[in-house]
């Protein structure tokens, strides 16, 4: 590992241990040391060209910072990707990054392209997902087995900053953000960010495949205005959102009702945005976070 980034493995290995592995075992929480030491300061490695979904051909782009985010054929790829989710973690990107580029590359390990090309469109992905159906690009890189760190920050170099979804952790994405925002000051990795003020979170533990599980935030209007709601937008397919009663008049209370139905096993993190007609600049955030198991223990 180069000298440059002897600095970033001192903030990033403990950071990225709390943010992935907190609640795991020592085995794992060791598998996940092991991996940051690895893989901090890797290069990522491309072929000359690739394919991208929907037709054509890239090379590897240039960008202040890419994202490279690996789903294999294990399941259905298309429901793994969460689309939606990842416009809306881009759209935080593009809040904090000013005149730095950054990239995000979605490698399918998939032959279905018309179902990925399906998927893409319909929920207006705008980014670059590349189809690789010989798993070239993890014979090339060996990446970690474990999906929940199958995502990686590249700097200019496609060196590894930091790895994790940060669609399924928190911290994860805080660390991504702050890693955009901040590049030469690390000290600042750990920053607090005042957006959480508006965000409600709810752990619903484990949940079995296939079944609905809801939770109901409630809530009560502060303001001296009946608040109307306009708008509820969800992070995929699998949430639902709703608001009980739409229109709340002064000191009233009201519930945001999110669900999730995923059929998908593992870690999960899902939300529902809200906004208002008469306070445009007033959103909150409602995220559920758990994990989906085939079966009770």
């Amino acid at each position: 590992m180069p000298d440059i980034n002897k600095p970033i493995l001192s903030i990033i290995l403990p950071f990225v241990i709390l943010c992935i592995a907190s609640s795991c075992g020592d085995s794992k929480r060791k598998a996940y040391e092991e991996a940051v030491i690895e893989w901090t300061g890797k290069e990522i490695l491309f072929p000359d060209s690739m394919r991208l979904v929907g037709g054509g051909m890239i090379a590897k782009p240039e960008a202040d910072f890419t994202i490279v985010s690996y789903y294999d054929s294990v399941g259905c790829t298309g429901c793994r990707m969460k689309l939606r989710f990842w416009n809306e973690f881009m759209q935080r990107v593009d809040s904090v990054r000013g005149d730095k580029t950054v990239n995000l590359i979605m490698i399918a390990v998939s032959n279905d392209e018309k179902e990925l090309d399906y998927i893409r469109k319909n929920d207006n992905f705008g980014y670059y997902m590349v189809l690789d159906p010989k798993d070239t690009i993890n014979s090339m890189n060996k990446f970690p087995e474990d999906a929940e760190i199958q995502t990686f920050l590249l700097d200019k170099d496609f060196r590894v900053l930091t790895f994790g979804n940060p669609l399924m952790n928190r911290s994860t994405a805080r660390l991504y953000i702050s890693l955009i925002e901040c590049p030469d000051s690390l000290e600042n990795v750990q920053v607090d960010y005042t957006d959480d003020q508006n965000i409600l979170e709810h752990d619903l533990g484990e949940v079995p495949v296939g079944k609905t599980a809801i939770y109901g935030f409630s809530l009560v209007n502060q303001s001296r205005d009946t608040l109307k709601v306009s708008d509820i937008t969800t992070s995929c397919d699998c949430t639902e959102g709703k608001v009980i009663p739409m229109e709340i008049p002064p000191r009233s209370s009201y519930i945001v009702e999110v669900s999730v139905n995923d059929t998908v096993p593992g870690d999960f993190l899902r939300s529902v945005t809200v906004a208002f007609e008469n306070n445009k600049s007033r959103l909150l955030r409602f995220e559920v976070t758990g994990k989906l198991i085939n079966k009770l223990k």
